[in-house]
């Protein structure tokens, strides 16, 4: 487990180098996403997809830390 029974983080639980990963790919995702917006808002106004890009981001986002914090909670054992 990434956190130890004592509420100590395990600096040598391969979990804890998975998530930081994932975080890292997740953080490097959205910024692509956001310079391609960037890029093509000009062609996409008439839709005005910032909203509907903002939900669907904000969805998968806040889905991967509710795992991220089920997997700590489950581990210190709450």
């Amino acid at each position: 487990n990434v956190v130890t029974p004592k509420h100590h983080i395990n600096w040598f639980a391969p979990k804890l180098y998975v998530i930081l990963a994932l975080n890292i790919s997740v953080a490097v995702a959205f910024y692509g996403l956001l310079k391609f917006y960037h890029a093509i808002k000009d062609v996409l106004a008439w839709c005005d997809p910032w909203p509907k890009f903002l939900c669907i981001k904000g969805v998968v986002f806040m889905t991967f830390w509710q795992g991220v914090t089920i997997n700590v909670l489950s581990g210190a054992g709450l």
